[in-house]
């Protein structure tokens, strides 16, 4: 089976997740710049970064953020404020 340009076969295995090391870093953040459909958006402030494994394998990336209290820029984009940005993330 094919979904969103890669494939997805079944695991066979145990699945461990734990967090990501200060050297997996880059190589976490190019697998969700590849992979994920909104490309390498930064996670903004604390941040918790983590990575499924089989086998030694990474077959799964997770990434939580902490919540704005306040956005302007997205604020003044949803109140046609301001324009969103060109280049970078393709959302904001």
């Amino acid at each position: 089976m094919v979904s969103a340009g890669f494939a997805v076969r079944p695991v066979e295995g145990v699945v461990v997740v734990r967090p990501i090391t200060a050297a997996e870093r880059p190589q976490w953040q190019q697998h969700i710049g590849s992979y994920h459909y909104l490309g390498a958006c930064a996670l903004i402030g604390e941040s918790l970064c983590y990575v499924a494994t089989v086998g030694g394998e990474w077959v799964a990336l997770l990434g939580w953020a902490a919540a704005a209290l306040r956005n302007r820029r997205a604020i003044a984009i949803s109140a046609g404020i301001a324009a969103p940005r060109s280049g970078g993330c393709r959302w904001w």
